[in-house]
């Protein structure tokens, strides 16, 4: 009789309890007419493109399982006949600067057609695009292998290590 007691005790505040959850459910689901039907949208729409900016990062790094720079192998396109171009290469001027200089490599814009080069300047690592200025250094030119650095006691380049 006892445990008969205690389970009609026990199902009625299941039951109670269900109820009162299944009673909010119903509260906060149902709409009111409170609610005005006619809603007037306030948000304008905006007629400014946004304009992507794309860098591509040219990843020349050593191969960390290797130890050793991959150079990718390129296929040389045929030979056109007609007046090929003599490329110079440029003189390297080779001045010891009161400055540690290292080229790190090159972050190159697609559209803009404009460049950064990281540099590492006496340990500190810098972006710097053409004719930007850091103490008495300024970067003159960059190119894939090498920049050119003006100093007060002349112009060096730096090649990428």
């Amino acid at each position: 009789m006892k445990s008969k007691k205690n389970l009609y005790i026990l199902l009625a505040a299941v039951v109670i309890i269900w109820g009162l959850i299944i009673y909010r459910i119903i509260a906060n689901v149902s709409f009111s007419a409170d609610i005005p039907q006619n809603f007037s949208s306030t948000i304008q729409p905006i007629n400014e493109q946004i304009k992507l900016d794309s860098f591509s990062i040219q990843a020349n790094y050593r191969d960390p399982f290797l130890g050793k720079y991959i150079k990718k192998e390129v296929k040389k396109p045929v030979a056109k006949t007609g007046v090929k171009k003599v490329v110079k290469q440029p003189v390297l001027n080779i001045i010891s600067p009161k400055y540690n200089v290292r080229y790190k490599g090159i972050i190159a814009n697609k559209n803009a057609k404009n460049s950064l080069a990281v540099l590492t300047i006496d340990g500190k690592e810098l972006l710097m695009q053409k004719s930007d200025k850091y103490k008495d250094l300024t970067l003159l030119s960059i190119a894939k292998d090498s920049v050119l650095i003006g100093a007060p006691n002349g112009n060096f380049y730096v090649k990428r290590k």
